[in-house]
């Protein structure tokens, strides 16, 4: 299988010494995929791709500065890694072991998935929950993140201050690292 491309927009980059390419494409064979259509671009000219990356929004196409871009990035890193490293904290592991046994503590998995359930801890239904549960270990292993923290923290009642000001500087981070870059200059192309 392979994909179909024809031109949609080729123009002058910004310095003037390239070119800036957007092409539509769509699969070369006529079966239903979830992806009928897509649109790829690319900057031809050494000068601007090291500056700027073609992003579509919405019908435009818009240049974005690849400084903002990779900063954004090092923003999400820095939250990921600092999530990773909250989860080993002693009185993070001390409250997820108070999970797992108010988890152990229960008479039925329907009743564990109640538990679960009326503190957003799962959407599944029961009958999913059974298929995916196996023991509260691997449970709560599987499926607790640093964003679930301070649901779990409410369950078992307890409040680490350290771990509160973690999770706050980690939600500031993602916030942060969430907001849209301004577009450098005026759209480049914008679809009919």
């Amino acid at each position: 299988m392979g994909t179909e491309r024809f031109t949609e927009y080729e123009g002058k980059c910004i310095c003037g010494h390239g070119i800036y390419h957007v092409d539509n494409c769509s699969p070369d064979h006529s079966w239903p995929t979830s992806t009928p259509q897509w649109y790829e671009s690319q900057i031809d000219c050494r000068h601007c791709h090291a500056l700027y990356e073609i992003e579509r929004r919405g019908k435009k196409f818009v240049l974005v500065e690849r400084s903002k871009l990779k900063h954004r990035e090092a923003l999400r890193h820095e939250a990921y890694v600092r999530s990773e490293a909250l989860m080993a904290v002693p009185s993070v592991q001390s409250a997820l072991s108070a999970l797992e046994n108010l988890l152990k503590s229960q008479r039925s998995v329907a009743a564990t998935c109640r538990v679960l359930k009326a503190d957003s801890l799962t959407h599944y239904s029961e009958a999913e929950f059974r298929k995916h549960w196996s023991s509260p270990s691997s449970w709560v292993k599987g499926n607790i993140r640093a964003d679930e923290l301070p649901r779990v923290l409410a369950l078992v009642k307890m409040a680490p201050a350290e771990v509160i000001q973690e999770l706050s500087e980690i939600a500031a981070l993602t916030k942060a690292a969430s907001v849209s870059i301004e577009p450098y200059g005026p759209p480049i192309y914008e679809l009919p």
